[in-house]
């Protein structure tokens, strides 16, 4: 996996080169919404009251920013409903520039409110369809840290680590 992301990195480093200035109407901002299913793998000895859910259906919704490069480099934000409650993420990805097949990786970190942590990092294609539409096929493995309930014993917080896999389509659009 490493050496397939350092191949498309260097690809990518190469198309940046050839890669002309962004014009005056070219977009900047991408939305993209998936929805699909993860797996989690199971917790081995959860601690008492701790419900384990293997698999769901999830829901990413992500905002991308392309600064620099026009549709290579992006950074963004994403919600990604992969647990029981809605982190925001940091995310960063990298595109190949292509004309109607875009291939992409990217990779976010983020947190919610009732301190879950989430990790992650994936890919995908994004398809063309029209000028500003297309439609989105994307891949993502996580790392969880959920903390589990008190149920009103006063005892210390525990956290719970797992993984799982996300696969996700929708649609992606540029403005």
């Amino acid at each position: 996996m490493k050496k397939i992301i350092i191949v498309f990195v260097l690809f990518c480093c190469a198309a940046a080169g050839y890669a002309q200035t962004a014009k005056k109407r070219e977009p900047h901002w991408e939305s993209n919404l998936s929805l699909g299913y993860i797996g989690y793998q199971s917790v081995l000895n959860p601690p008492a009251g701790f419900t384990d859910m293997t698999r769901h259906i999830a829901i990413v919704k992500s905002f991308w920013f392309y600064p620099f490069l026009p549709r290579i480099l992006a950074v963004g934000f994403s919600f990604d409903y992969v647990i029981d409650d809605l982190p925001l993420a940091a995310n960063i990805a990298l595109n190949l520039p292509t004309k109607f097949i875009v291939p992409f990786v990217c990779a976010g970190a983020g947190a919610s409110v009732s301190n879950s942590s989430l990790q992650h990092f994936g890919g995908g294609i994004k398809i063309r369809t029209g000028k500003s539409f297309g439609l989105i096929a994307e891949y993502r493995h996580y790392h969880v840290k959920k903390k589990t309930p008190d149920f009103g014993m006063g005892e210390n917080n525990s956290y719970v680590r797992t993984q799982s896999n996300y696969f996700g389509l929708g649609i992606a659009y540029l403005y």
